[in-house]
């Protein structure tokens, strides 16, 4: 099961890597600005009722543009989402997401595995009489369902939760 760890590492190095080209291209902190929540009428190809918007980089170069027009390609709520998820933001979970996985490594002395974190299961018993979770536990799993589909994951790290 340690495959698991290889395989997060690799999406979170892949994940790193193209919010380091992004920062680079388009410093961060990205803005939002948004026009608009109903039709523009404009033409745009833009979904009715959303409005319009961009995004500008640190350096206030707008992200997106339709070839060089003065409208954007996007909608209003999309520039949100998008400048709320620059790589400065991106950096910081994926420290976050390596730190879990440090905190829920596997205690390989054991066979199987045990979480050295997790203790999901306390009912009826005393404390003396707990045992860690199976590794990989529920926290580690979670964390790789986001990467379902990719090449890698295995269809074994898929939560059952009967």
């Amino acid at each position: 099961m340690i495959e698991i760890i290889a395989f997060l590492t690799a999406q979170y190095d892949e994940e790193e890597a193209a919010a380091r080209a992004s920062a680079e291209a388009d410093p961060a902190p990205w803005t939002a600005y948004a026009v608009g929540e109903q039709s523009t009428g404009l033409g745009t190809g833009l979904r009715s009722g959303h409005g319009y918007g961009s995004v500008s980089a640190a350096d206030d170069v707008d992200l997106w543009d339709c070839e060089g027009s003065s409208m954007l390609c996007m909608t209003a709520p999309t520039a949100r989402h998008t400048a709320m998820h620059d790589p400065a933001r991106v950096f910081v979970e994926l420290e976050v997401k390596r730190a879990r996985l440090k905190l829920h490594s596997p205690d390989t002395r054991r066979m199987p595995s045990r979480c050295l974190v997790c203790l999901s299961d306390r009912a009826g018993r005393m404390s003396d009489d707990w045992e860690p979770d199976v590794w990989p536990c529920k926290t580690v799993l979670l964390d790789a369902a986001v990467y379902v589909g990719r090449p890698g994951y295995q269809k074994e790290w898929i939560i059952d939760d009967d």
